[in-house]
């Protein structure tokens, strides 16, 4: 049997269309509403519509949920002059609310496959900011840092290659460029590229919430919810040895105490290098990785035509990107522990803002992915794990 009779005999329908939910959770971002408690001011309002409630309040009306959110990414209006990101929280609770059936959907195979929906959650964002005007005041121009400095150089340089390589491939009708293929797509399966990546202006966060969780930061920090689902009690968390095979990439709840927290240390999750035969810039990104291996050899057409030297690659610090990353430990509480067992224990990586916000002795509950630990390919540890 061939590969495509194989093909032919699986249902392609139960595969998820990417990019349907991709335009699915664009209409979520562009469309969705929620109830929130007006305060004082918004009562004197006029233009203000309040609508009544179920449990008698008088005083709720509806807002556009992300759109002001977004806005203010675009603007690069922080809540404090310290922030340089701004965190989108997206509970699944409020697209179910959203759409009971497409809804409903997309946030079951999000939980399901978090990581990969929240890149393509990521990709939904860049897009809406991408269509959106930023309004000219002179606080955001002052904002402007080093990495928006370094793109409109960057982008004015590939503009140039970009007709350069033109220019070249309509001379020689693009034998040379066939001939560098081989080099070019070894380099970007190793993760780099000269395009830029979209990860390296980002000023926000995203935090994917499982389904019952509410938000707590903006805008739902006043946001009304009836009494029929206030409470919720599905969100607790499980203990350690629930967590099994058939959690790996779901978005799962546990608790537990922290019995060690590392020191907040810089973590790079994209990579930016210049070579000094060709002048290029390349990126790697290495978003959800602790260890990468730094480039050594350019993906350009240039240097792949003249035969690929190595070394020529210099990593640049300050065109990088780096995020706060902090390891803790997580130990099963004592009403967990079954009599005579020996108390689990699960490392707990946390990036962003997440850092620096538990204690070793503080009793907490994360909700995260679970994923499996690398381990070493040498080494102790490797000889430890059999390898």
């Amino acid at each position: 049997m061939s590969q495509d009779d194989v093909l032919g005999s699986m249902d392609i329908s139960q595969f998820p269309d990417y990019q349907e939910d991709q335009a699915t959770f664009t209409s979520f971002l562009q469309e969705h509403t929620i109830l929130k408690t007006a305060t004082e001011q918004d009562e004197d309002d006029d233009e203000i519509m309040l609508e009544p409630t179920a449990g008698g309040a008088h005083n709720v009306h509806r807002v556009p949920c992300y759109p002001p959110l977004l806005q203010r990414i675009k603007d690069r209006h922080f809540f404090n002059d310290e922030s340089r990101s701004i965190i989108v929280e997206m509970p699944l609770s409020e697209l179910v609310e959203w759409d009971a059936i497409r809804g409903a959907d997309l946030a079951e195979r999000a939980t399901k496959n978090t990581m990969r929906y929240h890149d393509l959650f990521c990709a939904a964002v860049d897009a809406v900011l991408e269509g959106m005007h930023a309004n000219a005041t002179s606080s955001n121009a002052s904002r402007r840092d080093t990495i928006d400095i370094l793109q409109q150089q960057r982008l004015t340089q590939q503009e140039a290659r970009n007709a350069q390589r033109a220019n070249d491939t309509a001379a020689t009708g693009g034998v040379l460029n066939d001939a560098a293929m081989q080099g070019t797509n070894a380099a970007t399966a190793a993760g780099a590229t000269e395009d830029f990546p979209p990860l390296l202006m980002r000023r926000y966060e995203l935090r994917i919430l499982p389904l019952g969780r509410r938000g707590s930061l903006f805008p739902f920090e006043n946001q009304h919810i009836p009494k029929s689902t206030s409470t919720d009690t599905a969100n607790e968390g499980v203990s350690l040895r629930y967590i099994r095979s058939r959690s790996m990439g779901r978005l799962v709840t546990i608790r537990g105490m922290i019995v060690r927290a590392s020191d907040v240390k810089p973590q790079c999750v994209v990579a930016t290098y210049t070579c000094d035969a060709c002048g290029a810039e390349v990126y790697q990104v290495v978003h959800h990785k602790r260890e990468f291996l730094p480039l050594r050899v350019c993906p350009s057409v240039e240097c792949q035509q003249n035969g690929g030297k190595m070394d020529t690659l210099h990593l640049q610090t300050r065109g990088s990107k780096f995020v706060k990353f902090q390891e803790c430990k997580l130990q099963e509480l004592p009403s967990q522990v079954p009599m005579g067992h020996v108390p689990r224990s699960m490392s707990v990586y946390c990036r962003g803002e997440l850092t620096r916000m538990a204690s070793p002795g503080a009793v907490v509950t994360i909700d995260g992915v679970f994923l499996p630990q690398r381990v070493a390919e040498s080494g102790y540890r490797a000889m430890k794990a059999g390898l």
